[in-house]
């Protein structure tokens, strides 16, 4: 009875003990049961959390997403009217390029009918010019070849002339001033 009793004592020892280690695991399984369902609790305010400020930044995205757009649809409306604008003003450059380059060609014939009206009486005058330059040398050489002793052996018709006396001086002094313009 002895052993019989003191293997009960011994069963009922390991018992407790075993009831003892039960009630541990049991308060550790519930430890780790509420650890972890505060661990769920955090993770489920965080994703809250987290899915408020996912949500805030979509509608902020839309919000500037549209509004680039708005922007960008204004903007290729300018470009469309600048372009538009672009092609009137070549179309209108051309055209009075087209316009002009036939009134042009009128003014330039003009002044080219100009130049050459104008250019007639400068020849008609250097033409002139040297006609009388040549008259000049030609009358100065002629009253040159006439002297005195020539007028007495063959005679003038020119009367008043051969009365004067010689204005040779003034002769020679008008022959040097055309050879200088000669020979300028």
């Amino acid at each position: 009875m002895r052993d019989v009793n003191a293997s009960l004592a011994e069963q009922a020892v390991r018992i407790t003990r075993t009831g003892e280690s039960f009630g541990e695991l049991v308060r550790a399984v519930e430890s780790l049961r509420d650890e972890e369902r505060n661990t769920v609790e955090q993770v489920a305010s965080l994703l809250k959390a987290y899915e408020g400020q996912v949500q805030q930044f979509v509608t902020h995205t839309n919000e500037t997403h549209n509004a680039l757009n708005a922007e960008l649809k204004e903007m290729h409306d300018a470009l469309m009217k600048l372009d538009q604008n672009q092609h009137t003003l070549a179309g209108s450059i051309d055209q009075w390029r087209t316009d002009d380059s036939g009134d042009l060609a009128i003014v330039a014939s003009r002044i080219e009918g100009l130049e050459q009206k104008v250019g007639q009486p400068n020849e008609l005058l250097q033409a002139m010019s040297v006609n009388l330059e040549n008259i000049n040398r030609y009358t100065v050489q002629r009253y040159h070849r006439r002297n005195r002793f020539r007028y007495w052996l063959l005679g003038t018709d020119d009367w008043v002339a051969a009365s004067w006396p010689s204005h040779s001086w003034r002769i020679e002094a008008e022959r040097a001033a055309l050879r200088q313009a000669h020979s300028v």
